[in-house]
């Protein structure tokens, strides 16, 4: 595991929150069914009005009319906008398997520990821009090409850095040069150039740059690397125990403090929590999420509508897709989403296709 992974982990268990909640709060089951697509999103089969280029986030409050809806909260329509092209568009998601994964690794990336590689930056502006499943992925991949030859391919293509998912999938594109002026080195990946010194890992800021180096041996090339903290967000230096060293990482709605007065807390549908040094603060009703202590303190998603997998290992939205003409239906926040195929694929059809897991894939052709 790399260290800013480790970093992020640390800071969600120290602080008592939960990263990853699959609870919801008492009576959270909200019955709702969004639409993300062609011309509508849905919940409780209320119809919004469509706008911004068909990918519509209005949401109708419990109970409501038709005429009876309320936008969603502008984080968490980033997010539903964002993954509903993931899902549709990215066939096995570069983010994570799941389009209910999708959503919490945004939900984390915007509310907590940000991506500083800038790859859901990229994701979000994108999702902005495009109207069809070919304008996102043309943006994704910022334009270039590769001929994927196995899953542990990759090359530089300019100032690019390309990984394989498989022997003709392109997994993720990296811009060395213009997220932090790093340059794109054949076998080393995206780098400043300066050879890390052997020894542990260290990851360290300077400013608000992440300056991160891999463990490294004598005989070793190991190269340093150097992120920019996305927009929002401070880099600081956590030591988690006293015996070990602080250690950087990029952070939103954190500062520093010597003592913590109150470790973990809901107030309203505002979480706080406090460890290592730094309290955290986050508004769960920007997430279209809420504040609750139960199993543990976390932001859980305010609906229930997807079936939890049995088997271990699962995550809570790991709801298997399907297509009903050409909608596909997926999972996201504990939501089921409808996305119109009709206006996103090539041919406008909704098509399922088998996982490593075994599990549907629902993808726009």
């Amino acid at each position: 595991m790399k260290l800013v992974q480790f970093v992020g982990l640390l800071v969600c268990g120290m602080l008592v929150l939960g990263c990853e909640a699959a609870s919801n709060k008492e009576g959270g089951d909200v019955a709702g069914q969004d639409s993300i697509g062609g011309q509508d999103l849905l919940l409780d089969g209320n119809q919004a009005d469509g706008v911004d280029a068909g990918l519509d986030t209005t949401v109708p409050q419990d109970g409501a009319t038709d005429d009876d809806t309320t936008a969603p909260p502008a984080q968490a329509e980033l997010i539903y906008k964002t993954c509903s092209f993931v899902a549709a568009c990215l066939g096995d998601s570069r983010i994570s398997l799941y389009a209910g994964n999708c959503y919490k690794d945004l939900y984390m990336h915007l509310s907590m520990s940000p991506d500083p590689k800038k790859e859901y930056d990229r994701l979000v502006e994108c999702a902005q821009t495009a109207t069809t499943c070919a304008d996102f992925v043309a943006c994704d991949q910022l334009g270039v090409t590769y001929d994927c030859q196995s899953p542990s391919d990759g090359a530089c293509v300019g100032e690019a850095l390309v990984e394989c998912l498989s022997s003709s999938e392109i997994r993720r594109i990296y811009d060395c040069q213009s997220a932090d002026g790093m340059t794109c080195v054949q076998g080393k990946g995206c780098t400043t150039g300066t050879q890390c010194p052997v020894g542990p890992q260290t990851s360290i800021c300077d400013g608000n740059t992440l300056v991160n180096c891999d463990s490294a041996e004598e005989g070793w090339e190991v190269w340093e690397k150097r992120y920019d903290c996305p927009e929002g967000s401070t880099c600081i230096m956590i030591s988690p125990y006293p015996q070990m060293p602080a250690f950087g990482g990029c952070y939103r709605n954190t500062v520093t403090v010597e003592t913590c007065i109150e470790a973990a807390t809901c107030n309203g549908d505002t979480m706080k929590s406090c460890g290592m040094g730094v309290e955290m603060t986050v508004d769960c009703a920007a997430f279209d999420r809420t504040c609750t202590t139960t199993p543990n303190l976390a932001c859980a998603p305010l609906a229930n509508q997807c079936v939890p997998r049995q088997s271990p290992g699962y995550p809570e939205d790991a709801y298997q897709d399907n297509c009903e003409g050409s909608t596909l239906k997926t999972c996201m926040n504990g939501r089921i989403i409808e996305i119109d195929c009709g206006t996103l694929g090539a041919t406008g059809s909704c098509a399922l296709a088998g996982t490593l897991q075994g599990d549907l894939r629902g993808v726009c052709n």
